[in-house]
Formats: structure tokens, C-alpha cells, sequence
């Protein structure tokens, strides 16, 4: 028996193409993540063209402002993402995230007071959004009373984070405590985080971020291994390999590779260490091995990349002063 030749047929299954609403965003979420933020400017740009009230492409473009310091259009970009969707929670987040590098570049009472509205609102519109809630704390705890600090709902926010995550909730505590002055606090609050092994690398960067702040070498590498577990290659674990080994002033050519490591992989990121800050340990550690000529050269490079990072400048004058003598 002949079947019918229609049963014979493999359909294959029907691919739909990308719409070019679909395609724009993809270019543009490819072009962030590997740091061309001109590209995705340029992308987005375009694409507004057809489609003006499109939200997401006026989040990524204030994402993309955001990454270059240009945070007047940064702003006016989540503005009008947050007015075509104001439901978003990570367009309130990022518009307030916006407005706080304004008024801190500003000095401005007026853009904090907005930076405060913008994080409620982030966390009104999105109660789980734990970013969110985090950075309204450290707000809350940080502001003066004039622009709506308060220590009362900073801890208000920290216990909502630790009943929606109690590993969020252990760091929101520790930066809370790193604020007020008590460390020894803080680190307890970063140890119980660490107990509860986290599967996501960024609460065991905060932690080591922290031991970096308090010079503590030893502990930066006990925190290393523990995220070694996690077997990602993310370049910033070469960099704070990298700073760990020059504070400790052992293993430096192991150093010195990290560090070089993460100079040729890791992209411009507001919120990764900066290119500027590997540059400025590059020039402590020739500076350990008694090489000025590069020291120095590292130290112009953390300059060109940051010219507002006095460490840095400290270091290169200190080094012509000495250079000068006889």
C-alpha cells in the first residue's frame, strides 16, 4: 500500500525572521555587552527613526549615555523611556542611577531629591526588583536628612531585602554597616553571605571589593578561591587576582599577567573596576620592582583614562620629584 505522498513529506518547521524592532534591540544588547556604546547609540538612533515611542530603545540609550559619563542625555533618555512605560521598575532604576551621578557630579540637592523619587518609585512599581531596594537603602542611609536621608527606612529596606533574598540581605546589611562606620559588623554580614554559598559570582566580588578596601590581601584570595568554584572565566576575578598579589607584594609577574589580563578583556563598565584602576596598580607593581620608566607610564595611562583620580596623580608626582634628584 502506496501512502499519500503528503505523508511522506517532513515538514520542517516554519522559521520566522526577526522583526526589525527584534533585530535592533539584539544589535544594540550585543554592542553593550562588549562596550561599544557608540555602536548601540548609533543602532538605537537609527532604529527611532521608525519607531520614536519604542521604550526599550530609550532605555538602551540611556544605558549606552550612562556607560560614557554623559548623564544630561542619559537622563533625558530614561525620561522618556519611564513616560512611554512608567510600569518598568529598571526604567525608574536607571533613570534614578542617572539622576544620582548628576547631582553628585553637581553637588545638587535638587537631582538628589530626584534620585530619591526615582528609586521609590523603582521599588513601588517593582517590590521584588532587589537592585532596586539595595540602592534606595544605601541612599537612604547615605543622603543628609535635607535631601531624604533616613536611617530608619535604610533598615526598613535592608529587612525587605533579606526576606526576598536572604544573601542580598546579608550584603545590604554590610554595606549598611560599612556606611555607619562599624566594619567589624560588615564583615560579619559578608561572612554569612559567603555561608550560604551563593551560585552567582557578584556577592563574592562585593566581598572581596570590601577586603581590597581594607587592604587585606589574604582575605581577597580566601574569597577568590571560594568563587573559583563557580568556574567562570569573568575578567574581574583577574583583576582582583591581580590586586590581591601587588598588596601581598608576592607573586607580582603573576600579577602583572592578571592585571594585563584584564586590561585586554574586560569592557568599560560603570559598574566594574575601572580600565583607569588596573592602569594605577599596573604602576604600584613596577613601582615594587623598581621600574619607574613604567610605573610612571601607568600611571599617565590611569590619568588619560580618569584625570579626576588624585591616587594616581599622587603617584606619577611623586615619581618625576624623586626622578629629578640628583
Amino acid at each position: 500500500m502506496k501512502l499519500p505522498i503528503a505523508v511522506l513529506l517532513v515538514v520542517l518547521p516554519t522559521v520566522v525572521p526577526a522583526s526589525p524592532t527584534q533585530q535592533a534591540l539584539e544589535s544594540a544588547r550585543q554592542q553593550f555587552e562588549a562596550g561599544r556604546y557608540e555602536a548601540v547609540i548609533a543602532t538605537l538612533t537609527a532604529a527611532l527613526v521608525q519607531q520614536p515611542s519604542n521604550p526599550e530603545f530609550h532605555y538602551w540609550l540611556a544605558r549606552a549615555y550612562f556607560e560614557l559619563d554623559d548623564y544630561n542625555r542619559a537622563i533625558q533618555a530614561a525620561e522618556r523611556a519611564v513616560a512611554l512605560l512608567p510600569s518598568n521598575s529598571d526604567f525608574h532604576y536607571w533613570l534614578a542611577r542617572a539622576y544620582g551621578r548628576k547631582a553628585s557630579r553637581e553637588r545638587s540637592f535638587s537631582y538628589a531629591r530626584k534620585t530619591k523619587a526615582a528609586f521609590e518609585e523603582a521599588v513601588r512599581t517593582g517590590p521584588s526588583n532587589l537592585a532596586a531596594r539595595r540602592a534606595l537603602a544605601e541612599y537612604y542611609a547615605r543622603a543628609p536628612w535635607i535631601a531624604g536621608g533616613n536611617d530608619g527606612k535604610a533598615r526598613e529596606q535592608c529587612r525587605a531585602v533579606a526576606r526576598l533574598d536572604p544573601v542580598e540581605g546579608h550584603l545590604c546589611w554590610a554595606t549598611y554597616w560599612v556606611d555607619a562606620g562599624e566594619p567589624v559588623r560588615a564583615e560579619s554580614e559578608y561572612r554569612r553571605a559567603l555561608a550560604r554559598q551563593p551560585n552567582r559570582l557578584e556577592p563574592y566580588l562585593e566581598v572581596i571589593e570590601f577586603y581590597e578596601s581594607r587592604n587585606d590581601p589574604a582575605a581577597m584570595e580566601n574569597v577568590l578561591e571560594a568563587a573559583e568554584g563557580l568556574q567562570t572565566s569573568d575578567p574581574r576575578l583577574d583583576y582582583y587576582r591581580g590586586v590581591a598579589r601587588v598588596l601581598a607584594g608576592n607573586r607580582l609577574d603573576q600579577a602583572e599577567q592578571f592585571l594585563q589580563n584584564y586590561l585586554d578583556r574586560a569592557p568599560r563598565r560603570n559598574d566594574w573596576p575601572p580600565l583607569a584602576a588596573a592602569h594605577e596598580w599596573l604602576g604600584r607593581l613596577y613601582e615594587k620592582q623598581g621600574r619607574p620608566r613604567e610605573a610612571a607610564e601607568h600611571y599617565r595611562a590611569a590619568l588619560g583614562l580618569d584625570p579626576r583620580r588624585d591616587s594616581a596623580r599622587t603617584a606619577l608626582q611623586r615619581m618625576e620629584k624623586n626622578s629629578s634628584r640628583p
